[in-house]
């Protein structure tokens, strides 16, 4: 075992990949699916490692069969060259600890990219002591449509989902966020329609399209735009 993997080291080792397994599996995937509250900053930074997990991943996986064909060939040269025990022993263990991390840190890591976090756009309204964002939830390696999610944020910064719409990356891109002191309302164009409308205590409106067998009328959403 190389001196750096002590059992101390070992045990740290796994315990920040079970925090972070945990932080993905259990917070990071509701949080972006609208199921839980959380906080924007923590979100946009854990959104980050997807890029990194996905070539890592996709690198293990692809060299996994030449890596494992390395380390039985390692093994074997073990049996066969017994005065090369001790360097193939070391060059086997660091293999099998640069498979198993690679491994471990795509499990722990990996709702970075199942589920990508990209803020477009915020809106602050001191009056009611708010932030509004709106953030395209899709994976990196294809988010050309995916849900884009309407964030309220409060004091301290947590921040829970009042509205979910799914769209294209372009209109996400320029969705914006709309909001007039007069009649103290908020409202989110989407798509060329307010998608959604709010005042401070409830939401208002939702747009929705008339049910494809007639079972149900659209619901158009009116915003008062003032000049």
């Amino acid at each position: 075992m190389p001196p750096f993997l002590s059992k101390s080291s070992i045990l740290r080792l796994l315990t920040l990949w079970a925090g972070c397994g945990a932080l993905g599996w259990l917070w990071y995937a509701p949080f972006t699916g609208g199921q839980v509250p959380g906080w924007h900053g923590l979100a946009l930074g854990y959104s980050y490692l997807g890029l990194p997990v996905l070539l890592i991943s996709t690198s293990v996986g692809l060299a996994l069969p030449a890596l494992g064909g390395g380390l039985f060939g390692l093994l074997l040269l073990r049996v066969i060259k017994p005065q090369w025990q001790p360097v193939a022993r070391r060059a086997a263990v660091l293999l099998a600890i640069a498979i198993a991390v690679g491994v471990l840190l795509s499990m722990a890591a990996f709702p970075a990219v199942l589920f990508g976090y990209a803020p477009q756009s915020h809106q602050a309204i001191a009056a009611w002591h708010k932030i509004y964002r709106t953030v395209y939830v899709a994976p990196p390696f294809d988010d050309n449509y995916g849900p884009l999610m309407l964030l309220e944020c409060g004091r301290w910064g947590l921040c829970h989902e009042v509205y979910r719409g799914y769209t294209d990356v372009f209109s996400a891109a320029v969705a914006r966020i709309e909001f007039q002191a007069g009649p103290s309302q908020l409202a989110l164009y989407l798509e060329n329609e307010w998608a959604y409308v709010r005042a401070r205590p409830a939401t208002l409106c939702v747009a929705q399209s008339a049910a494809l067998d007639g079972s149900s009328d659209a619901v158009i959403c009116d915003f008062p735009v003032e000049n």
